[in-house]
């Protein structure tokens, strides 16, 4: 799905000169954005500034001037939606770079996406730089500082970190010291300072790579954000990626200091079709209040980042749902079951959005209280899945990560995420133990709605 994708996820300017850095997989990752851009109907040059081994099967154009450049590459883009531009073929088989100069230029001149390999590490997860090093073009709008996920834990040497040296003396990390976290935020800072001083108004964005060989990404992810925002308070986001999967965005947190790391989108589900009720339960009254404005009203209290209101057509209006400050999705097909509203709301949500708590409409004694624990509890473990507990009872709401959500597009009929969540391993789901039965309670028939309304005026 698209939230799950580099291209959407990092929020581009259309069109826009991408550069990457670091170390750890930027080439898979250069590939994979340039593989997204096309599939997205955006026409694309693959570059560097430095060396590459050209991508197979896409077509290539070797060019020593701007001019010979231009006009290859204007002929090829009419046809085709990608092309490579290099130098030339160097002795070790590799694409020799542009001066980002030139890359510069032929952005400027021909308005499509540009994604250029700015750097070199090789094959290592972690690099220093040489005074020479990397060579970002200057109109660069965006810079992804990439590192590899597999350095942690690994001895800082020769052996793991490309250029040692210079890595030691710029970051005062001496030989045999275990790469951390806080060493990663280090290393960070100095990318995102070379970054600046050689593309002034570029965003940067920082990406850790092979996130999958990672025993807790979340922890990892959480420790590593403390850290980054600590160290620079510069980057937008910390990204931690999977590059080779074909939804390589696995967690996204934002690094600007002034925003919260973990954003959460609430998805009300509100197109059942009330079969058991016999009438339309989310219209009936509780109090002053209808079920669908008691929850919603709760539900806005708590604290989300985006809420989502997914309905049947024709039913908003009804609702009322437009009265407040919410999205409104209307699932086409809510006769196929509950999992079209699952799908209908994760389609809307935001790009940089990392959990969608799935509330269930017809739930009105859910407090806001209880909504923000889940929240709260989320965003402090980043699990998987996270729900709330009484008395051993496995209830609603319940949050899922961004790396369910594939998972989540392949359930059909009329069932939620349970049979993802029984397949999860006991510790990638974080159970919310509470004291309210009112998790495990749904209103379906004219008995509970009774029960419901003498409860309310008692």
């Amino acid at each position: 799905m698209k939230q799950l994708s580099l291209y959407y996820s990092a929020e581009f300017t259309i069109p826009a000169l991408v550069s990457f850095i670091g170390a750890g997989g930027k080439t898979t990752l250069m590939l994979r954005l340039a593989e997204e851009l096309v599939a997205a109907g955006h026409k694309v040059i693959i570059t560097t500034t430095t060396k590459i081994y050209p991508p197979d099967n896409l077509p290539l154009v070797l060019a020593s001037s701007l001019n010979l450049a231009l006009t290859a590459l204007t002929k090829i883009l009419d046809k085709q939606n990608i092309v490579v531009l290099g130098r030339s073929i160097g002795t070790d088989a590799k694409l020799q770079g542009l001066n980002p100069d030139i890359v510069n230029c032929i952005f400027k001149e021909l308005g499509v996406f540009v994604v250029v390999e700015a750097d070199g590490a090789s094959g290592k997860p972690l690099k220093g730089y040489k005074d020479c090093e990397p060579l970002i073009p200057s109109g660069s709008d965006l810079v992804f500082a990439v590192i590899g996920a597999d350095i942690l834990g690994k001895r800082a040497d020769e052996t793991h970190i490309h250029r040692f040296a210079s890595f030691s003396a710029a970051t005062g990390i001496d030989s045999g010291k275990v790469i951390t976290s806080i060493i990663l935020a280090k290393s960070y800072r100095q990318m995102h300072n070379i970054a600046i001083s050689q593309a002034p108004a570029a965003e940067c964005q920082a990406i850790l790579n092979k996130s999958d060989l990672l025993i807790m990404p979340g922890k990892t992810a959480l420790d590593l954000h403390d850290h980054l925002v600590n160290e620079t308070g510069s980057y937008k986001n910390l990204l931690l990626t999977t590059a080779q999967d074909a939804n390589p965005v696995k967690i996204i947190l934002s690094a600007e200091p002034r925003k919260p790391a973990v954003a959460v989108a609430a998805i009300v589900l509100a197109a059942g079709l009330s079969k058991r009720m016999g009438e339309d339960k989310l219209s009936l009254k509780i109090g002053g209040n209808t079920v669908f404005e008691t929850t919603l009203k709760a539900i806005l209290k708590a604290g989300a980042d985006q809420v989502i209101v997914v309905t049947k057509p024709g039913s908003s209006h009804v609702y009322g749902s437009g009265r407040f400050n919410c999205q409104e999705v209307e699932n086409q097909t809510p006769e196929q079951g509950l999992s079209s509203s699952l799908k209908a709301g994760l389609a809307a949500v935001d790009s940089t959005i990392q959990g969608a708590l799935f509330a269930l409409a017809d739930q009105p004694q859910i407090t806001s209280e209880l909504y923000r624990l889940l929240l709260d509890s989320y965003r402090k473990n980043l699990k998987p899945v996270t729900c709330p507990l009484y008395r051993g009872k496995r209830g609603n709401p319940t949050i899922f990560d961004r790396r369910t959500w594939a998972s989540l597009e392949q359930i059909e009929g009329d069932q939620g995420g349970r049979s993802l969540l029984e397949n999860l391993a006991g510790e990638q789901v974080d159970f919310v133990t509470v004291d309210d039965p009112a998790v495990i309670t749904d209103l379906d028939t004219p008995a509970d709605y009774t029960r419901l309304r003498d409860q309310d005026n008692q």
